[in-house]
Parts: C-alpha cells; structure tokens; sequence
C-alpha cells in the first residue's frame, strides 16, 4: 500500500505547484486592448485620481494605456506617449524611458498630472488584473507606493 503513496503524493505536489503559478497570463488578459484609467492610490488609501470626480467636456479618457508587442503607448492628456516594456519573472514588469508630443495641457488632475503619471508609469515593477480591471503597481517620485486601476474601453 505504501508504495502506491509516493507517486500519488508526488503527482499531488506537482499539481499544487503547477496551479499557484498560473496566475492571468499578461498576452492573453493585457496585451493589444485599450485601457481607460479609472484610480490612482497612493496605498493603503489615498486617492490621487478618480474618473469619476474629474472629467472634462468632449474628452472621453485622460489617461489611457495600450500594450503591444514590446511597446506600450496612450494618451496623458493632451499628449500622445510611447515607450519599451519589458515582462520579467511571474508578474513584474518594467516600463522604460517614453517618448512623448509636447503639447501644453491647460486642464489636468490637480494631484495627478501629467509629468507624474509619466513618473509613476516609469517605475512601474508588477502588473494584475483585478476585478477585470489592470493594476500597475508602482512608486512616486517620493518613493510611495502607488497603484494604477485601468478599465478595459469597450468599442
């Protein structure tokens, strides 16, 4: 009977193993989609954006963010923006240098603007979808931990 237990205790730990390592699969729930962004916390709960609370008339996104191939790109109102990421082990990753237009924004979200989103985007280090919705976990410019909530646009 004992020489049963092995093999169906090994094949048990390997199925263990093998399902606490399949989290969502960035190319199959992230990569070529649209997303809108909806929060911005500086953890544990202190909200620097909200969709909700600021909205301007005839723009529909303020911030938004696209991963393709090895690029990521969007708009952080007004400009357009683009830059390299690179997917590292389980779900880190890290969002390089981008380029951007240089259009003067007259309107933008008091607590988080332009020049900081780009900051934030930049240290980027883990991703998740949550909710059906994208986090980037992150750092500010202070070294606080910040979370990004992206909502998939629906067309």
């Amino acid at each position: 009977m004992y020489r049963y237990v092995k093999p169906y205790l090994l094949l048990i730990l390997v199925i263990l193993f093998t399902s606490c390592n399949s989290g969502p699969k960035f190319s199959d729930k992230v990569m070529n989609r649209d997303w809108s962004l909806v929060e911005a916390r500086i953890l544990p709960n202190d909200v620097i954006y909200n969709s909700n609370e600021f909205s301007i008339e005839g723009v529909d996104e303020i911030y938004t963010l696209r991963f393709d191939g090895e690029r990521v790109s969007g708009v952080a109102m007004p400009n357009r923006y683009f830059g390299p990421y690179e997917l590292l082990e389980k779900q880190a990753i890290s969002i390089k240098q981008m380029a951007s237009t240089l259009m003067i924004s007259f309107l933008e979200p008091e607590r988080l603007g332009e020049h900081d989103y780009f900051t934030v985007l930049k240290n980027t280090y883990k991703w998740d979808i949550v909710g059906g919705n994208l986090a980037l976990y992150s750092k500010n410019e202070a070294g606080a931990e910040v979370v990004l909530i992206y909502a998939l646009v629906e067309n």
